[in-house]
């Protein structure tokens, strides 16, 4: 069965009208040139249901059919919503269309008053028509948010697994961030991959400067990013995109795509729409075009022809358009008489234009007026809809094609009128806006600021002087490229894209049952990406262990990375999960940053875990204490070991001024010196220039970096300057030494979970890697000592080490929250999916024990699950509880001097 390219447009390319019996009837609507360009590709039904093909040769359509099937999904018209419904197999069956049906206040909020008033402006420069802000009703918004979740659920039905789903332009900008969680979550069973959603704007993508004005801008980009591929009409607009999800999402970018916060990469293209010329080439034989041309060339006989065609919104430049004419026949003067100038478009009847028809027949009239005599009128005004034959005769007859819309709009005008001038053998000339999509791929226009009538009026001049032989090189550039790059290779283009981008984003990797290093050699786990962490198979693991060890990134892992070093204190409920750990003699905790080795004895001095400080240069040993007495307790309880002792650190003289250069040439940029290390950080500058000058300052240091033993590291905003021959790698084999191989069952290391987020964390991944393939080799396989090892990164990420990723930061700590309470439970457990592990009160954190909310009736405080619906009683032992006590009662010293009243300082 062949998968299907699911189509979702704002309005389905299918009109409802009564008849004259006043029936309702479906016919083929002529929404946009997109909707043309598509009929080409997938032709279109008849009344009887049979197939009809214009445009590509049938083997041609079958080179994208034979693959996918096609479905249209969108709303009907605003007047005929109750109607559609009642049409809804007559669409799927003659037009391959499915209706999205909402109430009408539900359409006229999505449309007109979100659409329209809020995100239309923004899009199109038309500042002058709102207040992003003060137009912005946040009941409008839900609105829309309930109609793009109305058409989640129609996709939903109609999706199966393998299809691809197309969405165009940004009216529905939010719809991709809730199609992909509602396929997601509601798939019975699940689905073996993420859906392929692809995004293409048909409208330009406002500048980084202009963006931000949205009061929703994050939440666009979100849900934007949860495409495979994001399309674009030009590279500025794509550019505009990645920037803005630098600026306002702290994302970085390449040019290839952006890495979502979940570490999905989302590719970028640029995908001019075009048209496919076979239709205006044939249609230039026929009788009816000649006819028009002939009595077109004798009415205008000895006169020049100029047109313009604006449909929807680019009426608003005919105004423009109409003063530069005037303009033109002011400052040449010469071309009164001899030059009639045809402006077409489509009326809008809607109220709020009535200005602007009124302000365009004044013009008009003044004009005429001005330079129009008896038997002459240089404007010629045409505000209906022409017949197809008209259309293409003008267009013939025309030596100067006018495509100058004020703001950065999509047109296939120029590609239309460079189609029907190969047949006129005069080769017209194209005066278009630079703003234009086109003028990227329309090489032989004209191209000029359509704001400055000085500059259309000089290009009207050049066009109607210009040379036979220039107007015929100038016009095969445009014709090779509309001729080259048709409808059937555009959207072969992004299909492609979208289905190929698929496969490389998500390459699902085979579990490997209790190791995820089991049957794998070194070679193999690198060039593998990372599987979604599974909780409870680390729970389950974690419970059958001798054991234990943690090797835990400090920032970005246990702690959100702050905009300031000194803003990185952990959380009362991590020292609460950390200190719960460590309760069980079976665990050993070890942390790594790169932080100073003052600040986290400061913040973690208390607890018994192992310190990796500044990444390597100091270490503190784990030294595991049945119980923790606040007061024989003190952080020289601890031995530290410095491993950078030896170390000469005169290049810090030579490197520390390149950091100071760039701090005063880069604003919100400073320097944290440490013992070991050095660090540039630039997380609050302007997040594009900083980038630049990380590049220039990174380039410089690496100039000198061969005249001493150091490393440049390059981290999260943070350029960092530190020894040679230290880092987490070493430590990783420092900590694990030959225990894997411990002949001991209780000292040997049978669990290992290492969450790390950084570059410098990929050095863990890589050493654990290396010390277990070590084990494969000596041992043969796992079967006699299974090792359970979860390297883990956090976010999906294209290149990593990591074999497992967690989704984000807070579902690390929600993880360590899930393991540090069974350690009161007596066997294994399953936690249901409900279940939620509560965190702790601040002031009664050191006395409180962990909650379990479960949805049973039942409170649930010390217990086994054994499954989702059965909860059994431990029986308690005295003795037992005695102990526990008295090392709770410790604990609650310890958590008392940590965190005060409730405040870390």
């Amino acid at each position: 069965m062949k998968n299907k390219i699911i189509i979702v447009q704002n309005h389905l390319p299918v009109s409802l009208r009564p008849n004259s019996l006043g029936e309702i009837t479906l016919k083929e609507g002529h929404l946009n040139g997109f909707v043309d360009a598509m009929k080409t590709l997938f032709p279109s039904r008849t009344n009887n249901g049979a197939e009809t093909t214009v445009g590509p040769t049938q083997a041609q359509v079958n080179e994208i059919k034979d693959v996918y099937d096609y479905l249209w999904v969108g709303m009907p018209d605003e007047t005929l919503l109750a109607e559609c419904e009642e049409k809804s197999q007559e669409l799927l069956t003659q037009f391959h269309s499915v209706p999205v049906i909402v109430s009408p206040d539900q359409y006229n909020s999505h449309m007109k008053e979100f659409c329209r008033n809020v995100i239309y402006p923004i899009f199109h420069y038309r500042f002058h028509t709102c207040n992003p802000a003060g137009s912005f009703n946040g009941k409008y918004y839900d609105a829309h948010l309930e109609v793009m979740t109305q058409f989640a659920k129609v996709i939903e039905k109609v999706y199966e697994e393998g299809d691809l789903i197309w969405i165009h332009d940004y009216h529905l900008m939010m719809l991709p961030g809730i199609l992909k969680k509602i396929l997601t979550q509601n798939s019975p069973g699940g689905i073996s991959q993420p859906p392929r959603i692809g995004f293409l704007f048909h409208s330009p993508f406002p500048s980084v400067s202009i963006f931000p004005m949205l009061p929703v801008r994050r939440e666009i980009l979100e849900s934007l990013l949860a495409c495979t591929v994001v399309g674009f009409q030009t590279y500025e607009h794509m550019g505009s995109f990645l920037s803005s999800c630098t600026r306002i999402l702290g994302l970085d970018y390449s040019p290839k795509g952006v890495e979502s916060h979940d570490g999905q990469m989302v590719y970028v293209g640029v995908f001019p729409i075009t048209i496919d010329p076979k239709p205006f080439q044939d249609e230039m034989g026929s009788e009816s075009v000649l006819q028009h041309i002939k009595e077109l060339r004798s009415i205008y006989n000895g006169k020049r022809v100029m047109v313009g065609r604006d449909r929807g919104d680019q009426v608003e430049s005919i105004p423009s358009k109409l003063r530069s004419f005037e303009f033109f026949l002011t400052k040449y003067p010469e071309w009164v008489g001899k030059v009639v100038y045809f402006q077409i478009c489509t009326p809008d009847q809607s109220d709020d234009r009535a200005d602007l028809w009124k302000e365009i027949h004044e013009l008009v009239g003044g004009i005429n007026g001005k330079f129009g005599c008896a038997d002459y009128m240089p404007i010629k005004y045409l505000a209906h809809h022409m017949s197809w034959d008209e259309l293409v005769a003008i267009y013939t007859v025309a030596e100067v094609a006018v495509v100058t819309p004020l703001n950065q709009s999509v047109t296939v005008t120029p590609y239309e009128y460079t189609v029907c001038q190969n047949q006129s053998g005069y080769y017209g000339v194209i005066v278009l806006s630079e703003f234009m999509a086109a003028a990227q791929s329309l090489g032989g226009s004209i191209q000029v600021n359509p704001w400055s009538k000085r500059d259309v009026s000089r290009a009207f001049h050049e066009a109607l002087t210009t040379s036979e032989e220039e107007r015929k090189a100038k016009h095969l550039v445009n014709y090779d490229y509309v001729t080259s790059y048709t409808t059937l290779s555009w959207v072969k283009t992004y299909i492609n894209e979208l289905s190929t981008r698929s496969e490389a984003s998500y390459s699902w990797r085979r579990s490997v049952g209790n190791s995820p290093l089991f049957q794998l050699t070194k070679k193999e786990s690198s060039s593998l990406d990372p599987l979604c962490l599974d909780f409870s198979q680390v729970i389950n693991n974690y419970n059958e262990a001798h054991r234990r060890v943690f090797l835990l990134n400090y920032d970005g892992g246990l702690c959100s990375i702050a905009r300031f070093p000194h803003l990185g204190a952990p959380s009362s409920r991590l020292i609460s999960i950390l200190a719960n750990l460590c309760e069980d003699e079976k665990n050993e905790i070890y942390l790594f940053t790169g932080r100073d080795k003052e600040s986290m004895e400061r913040w973690m001095g208390y607890l018994p875990v192992g310190l990796s400080c500044e990444h390597g240069a100091f270490y503190r040993h784990y030294k595991h204490q049945k119980s923790i007495e606040i007061e024989k307790s003190s952080n020289n309880d601890f031995e530290w070991e410095n491993l950078v002792d030896n170390v000469d650190m005169s290049w810090m003289e030579v490197v520390l001024p390149f950091l100071e250069h760039y701090t005063e040439r880069t604003p919100g940029s400073f320097i944290e010196k440490k013992q070991a290390s050095i660090v540039w950080h630039y997380r609050v500058c302007d997040p594009e220039y900083s980038a630049f000058q990380a590049q220039e300052l990174l380039l410089q240091i690496q100039s000198v970096s061969a005249k001493f033993p150091i490393e440049v590291f390059l981290g999260k905003k943070a350029i960092e300057v530190k020894p040679k021959g230290i880092g987490e790698g070493y430590m990783i084999k420092k900590i694990i030494g030959n225990r894997l191989k411990a002949s001991d069952k209780e000292e040997r290391i049978d669990f290992l979970l290492c969450i790390g987020d950084g570059k410098a964390d990929e050095d863990m991944f890589v050493a654990l890697d290396e010390v277990l393939f070590e084990q494969v080799q000596d041992t043969g396989d796992f079967i006699s000592h299974p090792i359970s090892c979860f390297t883990t990164t956090i976010r999906r990420k294209t290149k990593t080490n990591a074999r497992f990723y967690i989704p984000n930061q807070p579902a690390v700590i929600d993880l360590l929250d899930k393991v540090s309470s069974p350690t009161r439970f007596s066997s294994p457990i399953v936690v249901p999916p409900q279940t939620k592990i509560m965190s702790m009160d601040i002031k009664n954190a050191a006395t409180s024990k962990l909650q379990i909310k479960n949805p049973l009736p039942t409170p649930v405080t010390d217990t086994t699950i054994t499954s989702p619906l059965k909860v059994k009683s431990i029986p308690t032992d005295p003795h037992k509880s005695d102990k526990k006590k008295k090392r709770t009662h410790h604990l609650a010293d310890l958590m008392s001097k940590m965190l005060g009243n409730g405040k870390f300082y």
